[in-house]
């Protein structure tokens, strides 16, 4: 296994590269409306600024012209477009047999009957007990 200065000598260093940021430049490539892929994604306009921002950071180049309306990726940008959705063809390909095929075990817990006890707490009382019969 190689350390981790051979990968930065190397030019592979991943960093905190987000997947989030990935799908929110893949999204803001598609729809070109930073509001729009707010919503799609459930994220205000602003979480899409920074993950686009971050992104750029991270990758060392402006990917998207902040400043149009519609939203235009610059040429870096339109060539980041394919290998972003790539990785995320990949990282979705990797996850999908494993989400559909694995289901997490449900616990088996016993009900039982539940009984008030006999001296039940008055109407407009905060708190009331109840008692747990043992197990047999």
């Amino acid at each position: 296994m190689k350390s981790d200065s051979n990968h930065r000598s190397l030019g592979m260093e991943l960093g905190d590269l987000r997947v989030a940021w990935l799908e929110t430049f893949v999204c803001v490539a598609k729809l070109r409306n930073r509001s729009a892929v707010g919503r799609e994604l459930g994220i205000s306009q602003g979480a899409v600024t920074k993950h686009i921002q971050s992104l750029e950071k991270w990758s060392r180049t402006l990917l998207v012209d902040h400043k149009s309306v519609p939203a235009i990726l610059t040429a870096d940008g339109e060539a980041f477009i394919e290998p972003a959705e790539l990785i995320l063809s990949v990282l979705s390909e990797l996850r999908g047999p494993v989400a559909t095929e694995w289901v997490a075990p449900v616990p088996s817990v016993p009900v039982r009957d539940l009984k008030a006890p006999s001296s039940a707490p008055k109407a407009g009382s905060s708190t009331a007990h109840l008692k747990v019969p043992p197990k047999d």
